[in-house]
């Protein structure tokens, strides 16, 4: 079953209707370098992550949003080489995957505000995302 984000995006950015997902004779498969996953989010934390994935050229990727980021997994007929997730439930880092490479980054509320205490947290997501970009780029 899609989420209402999957639907969005089929409908939105893909110009389809699940319908027409749904019905297809031939299963479509649909790549992306990078994929982002989060937990649900508040308005600021919205704002955050567009900021975020715009600072690193990936403000076109999908978003998916998971109650467990640590169970979730692409829909089926989606493949992504990286998949960006914000989320105190995973491990964080970059862990390989037999599927794609995993980024487990810090929940976007803890770097919301200015300040020494979420200074630290924002530059470990920097440096993170500057890792996976230059490792998406050199492909």
């Amino acid at each position: 079953m899609l989420s209402e984000a999957q639907i969005q995006y089929l409908n939105e950015v893909l110009g389809t209707s699940v319908e027409n997902y749904r019905s297809s004779n031939s299963i479509q498969t649909w790549a992306f370098s990078a994929v982002v996953v989060t937990g649900p989010l508040s308005p600021a934390e919205s704002e955050l992550l567009d900021r975020i994935l715009t600072s690193v050229q990936l403000s076109d990727a999908p978003r998916f949003v998971s109650e467990d980021p640590q169970s979730w997994s692409l829909p089926e007929g989606v493949h992504a080489q990286h998949i960006l997730v914000f989320s105190d439930r995973v491990m964080p880092g970059r862990s390989e995957r037999v599927t794609a490479v995993w980024w487990g980054l810090s929940p976007l509320s803890s770097m919301l505000g200015e300040g020494p205490e979420v200074a630290p947290t924002k530059k470990a997501v920097w440096k993170q995302l500057q890792a996976m970009n230059k490792e998406r780029l050199s492909l």
